[in-house]
C-alpha cells in the first residue's frame, strides 16, 4: 500500500465533492465527470510534478512548499505581472495615443492570456533550471 493512500483517498473525496457542486448547479453529468476526473487527475499528478515537497507521514496534507518552491511561484508571479503592465501599458498607450479608437475587448483577453502563458513557462524553466 503506498505511503500517500490517505492523501488519494482525501482527494478523491473532494473530486466526488467538486462533481457533486457541478450537478447541483444545473451541470449536466458529462460536464460533473469531467470536473471530477480532471481535478483527480491533477491530484494524482502533483506529489509527481516537482512543485511540492511531498511529506508522506503527514497523511492527508502531505504536499507542502518550501523556501525553494515558494521562490520560484514568487518569480514567475512577478515576471507574468510585468509582461502583463508593459503590454497593457503599450495598448493602453496606442489606443490612446496613436489610434484614438477604442480597443477591442478581445485584446484584453490575449493580455491576461499572455500573463498565464508567461507565468507558467517561466514556472517550468526556473523549476529545470534548479
Amino acid at each position: 500500500m503506498s505511503k500517500l493512500t490517505g492523501y488519494y483517498f482525501s482527494r478523491f473525496v473532494i473530486s466526488i465533492v467538486l462533481g457533486g457542486l457541478f450537478l447541483l448547479t444545473g451541470a449536466a453529468w458529462w460536464q460533473a465527470l469531467i470536473a471530477v476526473l480532471g481535478s483527480f487527475a491533477w491530484f494524482l499528478w502533483a506529489p509527481h510534478s516537482g512543485r511540492y515537497v511531498v511529506r508522506t507521514e503527514k497523511g492527508a496534507t502531505a504536499l507542502h512548499r518550501d523556501e525553494r518552491t515558494q521562490r520560484i511561484t514568487n518569480q514567475a508571479g512577478r515576471n507574468a505581472w510585468v509582461i502583463v503592465t508593459v503590454l497593457g501599458g503599450g495598448l493602453a498607450s496606442y489606443y490612446g495615443f496613436l489610434a484614438i479608437a477604442d480597443m477591442p475587448v478581445s485584446l484584453l483577453g490575449l493580455l491576461l492570456l499572455s500573463g498565464v502563458i508567461t507565468f507558467f513557462a517561466s514556472d517550468y524553466i526556473l523549476r529545470r533550471r534548479g
